[in-house]
């Protein structure tokens, strides 16, 4: 009953802090389709989903597996001291490498993005920085939503008040920036005042040991992410901006639900590591697919009024696309569910892996045959998504099926 308890109130806080990160994006697409319109708002959302696609090459597999090390070793200050000091070393090298690199590629690829290269500098190392798998490993959810509270808030009050008459991209990029650099003081200093966490520079050994470590999380997920955080990029190489922006604004709201799963996901991957409660993960199923079969009549009759009347600007293909996204939110709940938090604590890692590596396959195998075959689309673009979800669902699924016993969802529950 504790642990349900417990994982009730960490979901409901980390779900919070969703809430709150995906509440500013938001606000602001209405404010930059009223004063830029949808072809340049198209631009700025292409320019966040490339910085977006180096923090996915920067991530090195340690959102999932610092999540798991710090769960284990949350009461060890050494430990945690050794594994900020390697987080924070992996990502300064790795970051600085990727952007002096994207500068060369973007001499001849992307001109508009190099002319902005300092403010995807400032953007990207804030993004790469964000130590939030250090405060999910700890349990400190509630600590994390106030952070995140503080930092959205202050940056939709500047977003809000602000004229965008004169330097208007610039200073949406500037608040951008800011929020995400404050969020990651914050976050350090909390960690060093009340864990005592403290940075030091780490061994070679470290270095490699924590970094080989991570791997299999880094490599099994590089391509989802890329799509994931990319995806809007990636679209924007084949459509025109009027579309890239209609895409980023559906594909956005498919992101807020996919927030909600992976909010609470992440609380049973920390939860079940430590407890090997495996009956948390098919009550939490239940519950959420309650919880979807519910709205669905909601989002049939009023979705498109509704998307309308919060963006206001009328578009029938945004609810058209979205609602692809939506059905694509059901295979996303399965798969993240029945993947990490049910193999990271059997010792099945690699099952994992494989589920979403074959996932993401399925979507560039399927995003290539549009292209090769001339079917590029709004609509197509987004089927790729939805069959990516899907196929990785059935093979996280399988997996499952395959490795646990019933004996798991009996025992110390």
């Amino acid at each position: 009953m504790e642990s349900n308890i417990n994982v009730l109130k960490d979901s409901f806080f980390n779900i919070f802090t969703v809430i709150i990160k995906l509440l500013s994006p938001l606000i602001v697409i209405p404010i930059l389709l009223e004063n830029f319109g949808i072809s340049i708002y198209g631009g700025y959302v292409a320019f966040l989903a490339f910085s977006a696609l180096i923090c996915v090459f920067t991530d090195m597999g340690f959102e999932m597996y610092y999540s798991k090390e710090v769960s284990l070793h949350r009461d060890n200050d050494i430990v945690l001291s050794s594994l900020l000091s390697v987080f924070l070393y992996v990502k300064i090298i790795v970051s600085v490498t990727l952007l002096l690199i994207s500068l060369i590629v973007l001499d001849t690829l992307i001109f508009e993005i190099k002319n902005l290269f300092l403010w995807l500098v400032f953007i990207t190392l804030a993004n790469s920085f964000q130590l939030s798998s250090f405060f999910s490993g700890l349990g400190k959810y509630k600590q994390l939503s106030a952070i995140t509270t503080v930092s959205k808030s202050f940056y939709i009050a500047l977003i809000l008040s602000s004229d965008y008459s004169e330097y208007g991209k610039e200073k949406i990029l500037f608040y951008h920036g800011a929020a995400l650099w404050g969020s990651f003081i914050a976050q350090l200093v909390y960690l060093h005042c009340q864990k005592k966490v403290k940075y030091s520079l780490p061994s070679i050994n470290l270095l490699i040991k924590t970094v080989k470590a991570a791997f299999g999380f880094y490599f099994s997920r590089l391509f989802l992410n890329i799509y994931n955080q990319s995806s809007t990029y990636i679209v924007s190489l084949f459509l025109s901006s009027d579309l890239v922006g209609i895409y980023s604004v559906a594909f956005q709201l498919y992101k807020v639900g996919q927030a909600f799963i992976g909010a609470i996901a992440k609380v049973l991957y920390t939860t079940v590591v430590r407890t090997k409660k495996f009956i948390l993960v098919k009550k939490a199923t239940i519950i959420v697919t309650c919880i979807y079969i519910s709205i669905i009549p909601v989002v049939l009759f009023f979705g498109e009024s509704i998307i309308e009347f919060f963006l206001d600007f009328e578009s029938p293909m945004i609810f058209d696309v979205a609602l692809i996204f939506f059905v694509s939110l059901f295979f996303v709940m399965l798969s993240s569910f029945w993947g990490y938090p049910i193999m990271v604590p059997l010792g099945k890692d690699k099952l994992a892996h494989y589920g979403i590596f074959f996932g993401s396959a399925t979507y560039y195998l399927f995003f290539a045959t549009m292209v090769l075959f001339k079917l590029e689309s709004i609509y197509t673009f987004a089927l790729c998504v939805l069959i990516s979800d899907f196929s990785g669902a059935c093979f996280r699924l399988y997996f499952a099926k395959k490795t646990l016993n019933k004996k798991y969802f009996f025992a110390n529950n």
